[in-house]
């Protein structure tokens, strides 16, 4: 099962067009409802990361970006109290 929220990647036209083949292979994708970021837990921590943690709003390159997401996550990560680094697991 997969959880989506609404943003426009997930509901692109791709994504829905999938969704038959992926439920075929017991892939079942779920949409939250529309803006409920109380319901999805990563969504403080984006906003966390996008407004503190990356200044800067604008990059040249594709590298850049990810150089800049990666450190402000890592930021991010790197202020969290111990006790809620053991609670980090991963997505896949």
């Amino acid at each position: 099962m997969v959880v989506l929220d609404n943003a426009g990647l997930h509901t692109s036209k791709v994504i829905r067009q999938a969704r038959r083949s992926l439920a075929s292979s017991g892939i079942y994708v779920y949409f939250l409802p529309p803006y409920s970021p109380e319901l999805n837990e990563i969504e403080p921590v984006f906003r966390q990361v996008k407004y503190q943690e990356i200044p800067e709003r604008s990059h040249m390159t594709r590298i850049g970006l990810r150089e800049a997401v990666d450190r402000g996550f890592g930021n991010y990560g790197r202020k969290l109290p111990r006790k809620y680094l053991k609670e980090l697991r991963s997505a896949a």
